[in-house]
């Protein structure tokens, strides 16, 4: 999936189109490296030999690296310098925007969590009350 990513960049590089309009693209090239980096860290908690985890771990490391160093030298060919610091800055501008969607998910989780306890809380304890009136009705009823 990254590599045909980054030879869909290549050629939009080359037909002269500017990196923002390429953003899809770019976005599949950096969540493959994501992904080969994923399978480092799974590599290295997988089951097997501590020699056969070692060489998926460097094979994946390796295979990130050298995606990401290919799309540099493509971008540095094409863009210089200026292009390879634009690309980082929307790759941080997006990933910034994704930890703050994953943040705000995860309070809105909790938000949700947290007000259906208490309206289980109070349900319970209302339960509870009502349970007791009734049980020293009933109590006051037999007593008489």
């Amino acid at each position: 999936m990254g590599m045909a990513a980054l030879g869909a960049v290549k050629a939009g590089i080359a037909m002269g189109k500017d990196l923002q309009s390429l953003g899809k693209d770019l976005g599949r090239i950096w969540d493959a490296v994501d992904q080969v980096n994923s399978k480092h860290t799974q590599a290295s908690k997988g089951k097997g030999g501590a020699s056969s985890r070692a060489l998926e771990t460097y094979m994946a490391t390796v295979q990130a690296r050298d995606m990401e160093d290919q799309l540099k030298r493509v971008i540095l060919e094409t863009r210089g310098m200026k292009g390879w610091n634009e690309l980082q800055k929307i790759r941080e501008q997006v990933m910034k925007e994704d930890r703050e969607g994953r943040a705000e998910a995860l309070r809105r989780k909790n938000q949700r969590e947290y007000y259906l306890s208490l309206f289980v809380g109070v349900v319970v304890i209302a339960l509870l009350v009502g349970g007791l009136v009734y049980f020293t009705m009933y109590l006051k009823e037999t007593t008489n």
